[in-house]
């Protein structure tokens, strides 16, 4: 199932820039012309101008530096595993409750994921869930929140709109402990990187939860809208400084032609990528593994 999303996603995303990279790399003689196809391909994936100059030269060093007869395409698809973070997953607290933290900009699908995270960690992780209505701000944000949860059948806690952030998500610490729910998912509002009053909301989210010793914030997914491209690593680059993420959560994939962005991450931000989601049901949710995805990248 998994594998059928993700590859029907990569399909959308790259099929064009695939079937150039293996037109490019069929002529197998590496010298400046073809350097120069492969840097237009992966600038117009939104790779990035740095990123593709260091595929582009370690691509070269690396099918130098082999001896025997191997096609340049699969010394290009190891440079690209490279490239690509490790996955790590989540290590749940041993206190009562593990708190996770959605963080993000404006409309990166984040009160969606939060529903698809829900299901998948009761599925895959037998983790009791609750989710927390910490966005107060957009419009129709509960409702939204609500309406998924009853989807996946998890309960919320939510307040008024308008309401402050950081009390929704104290009373919400309390009632996972109070009734026995061992992992509590906070939905945040969305918020542009550079607005400072936004980003000291959720710093006071974060001191409120840990308030309480019997709970402990185990991760802070950025989630990174993937029709963003390169600019999504300069929104996560602010929000990781100052929030201090510990992922990556990336959404929208099947909707995006710029997807060669997550090429970069791992030079710019150091942070895993723990999901991809490319789809708009509560199962669209895949485990990201970087030799996987180039893999399937490949085969779309």
């Amino acid at each position: 199932m998994a594998v059928s999303i993700l590859k029907n996603a990569l399909k959308k995303t790259a099929q064009a820039f695939i079937d150039n990279v293996s037109r490019i790399l069929s002529r197998r003689k590496i010298d400046d012309s073809l350097k120069d196809s492969l840097f237009e391909n992966l600038i117009l994936w939104d790779v990035g101008v740095e990123t593709s100059q260091e595929i582009i030269k370690a691509f070269e060093e690396k099918y130098s530096s082999i001896k025997e007869e191997v096609e340049p395409i699969e010394v290009f698809k190891g440079v690209l595993i490279d490239f690509l973070p490790d996955t790590l997953n989540i290590k749940f607290s041993e206190k009562k409750v593990s708190v996770i933290i959605i963080i993000g900009v404006n409309g990166s699908g984040k009160t969606t994921l939060c529903a698809k995270l829900s299901k998948y960690f009761e599925k895959n992780n037998n983790r009791k869930v609750l989710l927390s209505a910490c966005d107060t701000f957009r419009a129709a944000a509960i409702k939204q929140l609500k309406i998924w949860a009853e989807r996946v059948n998890v309960k919320v806690i939510a307040g008024e709109e308008e309401s402050d952030p950081a009390s929704i998500a104290f009373d919400s610490t309390k009632a996972a402990l109070s009734r026995g729910y061992d992992t509590l998912i906070i939905d945040t509002a969305g918020r542009l990187h550079n607005k400072e009053n936004l980003l000291r909301e959720l710093e006071k989210i974060k001191r409120v939860i840990l308030k309480n010793q019997d709970v402990d914030i185990v991760d802070i997914p950025i989630v990174l809208d993937a029709t963003n491209g390169v600019n999504a690593i300069l929104q996560a680059e602010i929000f990781t400084q100052r929030i201090g993420a510990t992922s990556i959560i990336i959404t929208k994939l099947d909707s995006s032609f710029k997807a060669g962005f997550i090429f970069g991450i791992e030079k710019k931000l150091k942070l895993p990528i723990r999901f991809i989601s490319a789809g708009e049901t509560p199962d669209d949710l895949i485990v990201f593994d970087r030799t996987e995805y180039v893999k399937l990248l490949f085969e779309a």
